[in-house]
C-alpha cells in the first residue's frame, strides 16, 4: 500500500506582500516535495498574512494571473497546494478563502462559512462546502473558526472527507481549545484532522501574535509542532487513523 503524506506548513508572512509571500510557499513546496508529501496545507490568509484591514484592496480572483506560480508549482511538483487569501466578493467585504491548486485539475475554491465576530466589519461568510481529492484520500477543507463548530466538519464527513485540513492564525489562548476540537472532530466522523498555523506575529491592527503549534490529530494528538524550530526544517509523524 502506498504512503500518503500531508504536510502542515508553519510559515511566516511578509505583511501585504503577496508576490514574497508566494516566493516563500515555494521553498515550502519545495521541502515538502523533497520529503514525499502529496499534499502541503498552509495557514489562514498565507498568502498576505492575517491583515483583515488590508484585505479588501489585497483580495484576489482565483484564476488571476499573479497567483499562476502556485498553479505551475502544483502541475510541477505533483503536490496538492492549499494557500489562504481573501477572495473578491459582490460587495465590499471579501470572503477568506482557501485555494487547492492540484496538478491537472482547476483550482478549487473554499469560502470560509463561519467568519469570527471580529472578523464581520473585514470579511464576508461563504456558504461553501469543499472536499477535494488527492492521492486517493478526499480532504475537506476549513479555515480557523470553521472548527469551532461542528456541524462544518459533519458536512465535509458527509462527502466522504477522511482528512479535515484547516489553516489557521490562533493566538495562544485558542489554541488549547482548537486542538480540543480538532480532536472532537477526528472521533466523531472517524477521519484525520490536520491544523496549519503561522510560525511568526502576523495581524495588523489586531495586534497579536500567532502562536505556531501546527498539529495533526486522529482522536488524540498525535504530533504538535512548537514555534522554536529551524523555518525552512521538516518534522514528521505518522498517523493511519481513518485512512484506510
Amino acid at each position: 500500500m502506498s504512503t500518503f503524506t500531508i504536510a502542515a506548513a508553519q510559515s511566516s508572512p511578509i505583511r501585504g506582500d503577496i508576490s514574497a509571500n508566494i516566493r516563500r510557499h515555494e521553498t515550502l513546496v519545495a521541502l515538502a516535495e523533497a520529503h514525499g508529501a502529496d499534499v502541503i496545507v498552509f495557514p489562514e490568509l498565507s498568502l498576505t498574512g492575517y491583515e483583515p484591514t488590508l484585505a479588501a484592496e489585497l483580495a484576489v480572483e482565483p484564476s488571476e494571473e499573479g497567483l499562476r506560480p502556485l498553479s505551475n508549482l502544483a502541475q510541477e511538483t505533483g503536490v496538492v497546494v492549499m494557500v489562504g487569501c481573501p477572495i473578491r466578493c459582490g460587495g465590499e467585504r471579501p470572503y477568506i478563502g482557501m485555494l487547492a491548486f492540484q496538478p491537472d485539475a482547476e483550482v478549487a475554491v473554499y469560502r470560509k462559512r463561519f467568519v469570527h465576530t471580529s472578523e464581520e466589519p473585514y470579511f464576508s461568510a461563504g456558504e461553501d462546502t469543499l472536499v477535494i481529492s488527492a492521492a486517493g484520500k478526499k480532504i475537506g477543507a476549513a479555515i480557523c473558526a470553521d472548527v469551532n463548530n461542528p456541524t462544518h466538519a459533519a458536512d465535509a464527513a458527509r462527502l466522504g472527507a477522511q482528512i479535515y485540513a484547516a489553516g489557521v492564525a490562533k493566538t495562544p489562548g485558542d489554541l488549547d481549545q482548537a486542538e480540543a476540537n480538532m480532536a472532537s472532530r477526528a472521533q466523531q466522523h472517524h477521519m484525520l484532522t490536520l491544523m496549519a498555523n503561522y510560525t511568526s506575529a502576523t495581524g495588523g491592527g489586531f495586534r497579536w501574535l500567532a502562536a505556531a503549534r501546527s498539529g495533526m490529530s486522529r482522536g488524540i494528538l498525535c504530533v504538535r509542532l512548537r514555534r522554536k524550530v529551524n523555518l525552512w526544517s521538516w518534522h514528521r509523524a505518522v498517523a493511519t487513523a481513518g485512512l484506510d
